[in-house]
């Protein structure tokens, strides 16, 4: 059994070599804003590693983030993702990215999500990465979650690839 598994990283690591896939590690900064009668913000800083096969990109996140506002709290998120680049214009690409949100932190809660994205290629090596706005179901409140362009969901990122 153990030669079975052993063989299979082998053979995906293989694969992913064979693929030509880029390596990239970063990290973003996150803001988020609900505009209510009582406002809540969060701050976050994702560190933020992958790999890039032609138009596709595999990784995972790890935010901590900080609620203030009416609701006081601590969170610890892994967030696996899949981006796909569907448009590129010079220096400037466009994507779409979903994922899911694990997060632990006053309770454990699940948010599959869908955003819209830019990248700004800066170098061969280093890109910034921006989203705003984000379509996801929150498992704790069970309810559809919409945040919109603006403060409401901001993040940005610096991305080196190698």
């Amino acid at each position: 059994m153990r030669k079975t598994i052993v063989l299979a990283i082998v053979g995906l690591f293989a694969f992913v070599q064979a693929a030509n896939a880029q390596f990239y590690v970063g990290g973003s900064f996150h803001l988020s804003t609900q505009f209510t009668e009582n406002p809540v913000t969060q701050i976050g800083f994702s560190p933020d590693l992958g790999y890039t096969v032609g138009d596709w990109c595999f990784g995972s996140t790890f935010e901590l983030s900080s609620t203030s506002g009416e609701i006081k709290r601590f969170s610890f998120t892994v967030n696996p993702y899949v981006e796909y680049y569907f448009w590129s214009a010079g220096a400037f690409s466009f994507f779409i990215e979903g994922g899911a949100g694990f997060s632990w932190g006053e309770y454990f809660n699940c948010t599959p999500y869908l955003a819209p994205g830019v990248s700004f290629q800066v170098s061969d090596h280093w890109s910034v990465l921006g989203q705003i706005g984000r379509l996801g179901y929150d498992t704790h409140e069970k309810s559809l979650v919409f945040t919109t362009s603006g403060a409401a969901s901001l993040s940005l990122g610096l991305y080196y690839s190698f």
